[in-house]
């Protein structure tokens, strides 16, 4: 895309940014980032089309889970430290009491979920036997959603994808390890809430693995600090994630002790 294709495109002020009421976030972007993300998504197979972004007309049908920070997490796409610690800025500005006040999305959340019930009430009356108890149980949980919920996930996979970049560049020394510890306090604080969320998305049958929890592990095991990271899963591993907790915390017993062996 040429520089006069881009500038139309940015002009539209319209799509996701609008609907989100995030085009004065991207106007704070350093015009270089700018250029960094649209070429990452000009040359990058996606499985959405970018341009969302930026034009056409946004609405709420069909957008139960996806809100204000689930847009924001699309931009984390270039490994620039600065610019997602500006991101991450931008999210704490969304909190669970607020969410629904932020943008046209979350003004339109509980007409958006009406509309979607009636869709899945309709799917219900007209599904055949075999398919009934599925749909039915799709209808039920899309009823129990609260939009408190939506931040919780839209919170958790953000909060994800910025600990991934963080955590390169304290591995290449650029910055300390507290970018990292506090997006996984930010998970750890909150699993409850996280996981009850999860529980009432009908898109999961199951917890996933938490990619977050399992490199702080990773972490605190490479630091010897096996106390912490027993400590963490004891409090966790009972709880439906699909990590493999249990080697992690055989290993760290075994090396605990010849820790104290030592001494």
């Amino acid at each position: 895309m040429n520089f006069k294709e881009r500038k139309e495109l940015l002009d539209n002020r319209a799509g996701e940014f609008e609907f989100y009421n995030l085009w004065h976030f991207w106007d704070s972007i350093s015009t270089d980032n700018q250029n960094e993300i649209l070429y990452y998504f000009e040359n990058t197979p996606l499985m959405w089309d970018y341009k969302s972004l930026f034009k056409s007309q946004a609405n709420s049908w069909g957008r139960l889970w996806h809100g204000d920070i689930y847009s924001l997490s699309k931009l984390l796409v270039i490994d620039d430290l600065e610019f997602a610690d500006q991101c991450f800025l931008k999210f704490t500005e969304y909190k669970e009491s607020n969410y629904h006040e932020a943008s046209k999305w979350g003004m339109g959340w509980e007409e958006g979920k009406n509309q979607d019930i009636m869709i899945w009430e309709r799917i219900v009356s007209n599904s055949e036997s075999s398919d009934l108890p599925r749909q039915s149980k799709v209808l039920e949980a899309r009823k129990k959603v609260l939009i408190t919920d939506v931040y919780w996930l839209n919170a958790y996979f953000f909060v994800q994808e910025y600990s991934s970049i963080v955590y390169k560049h304290f591995l290449k020394g650029n910055c300390d390890i507290d970018r990292f510890k506090q997006a996984f306090l930010f998970c750890y604080n909150n699993i409850v809430r996280i996981q009850e969320a999860f529980m009432k998305d009908d898109r999961w049958d199951k917890l996933p693995g938490s990619k977050i929890i399992e490199q702080y592990l990773i972490y605190l095991e490479k630091q010897h600090d096996y106390i912490s990271c027993i400590e963490i899963i004891l409090s966790i591993k009972d709880n439906g994630w699909n990590n493999d907790f249990e080697k992690r915390l055989s290993r760290c017993y075994i090396k605990l002790n010849k820790k104290d062996q030592i001494k």
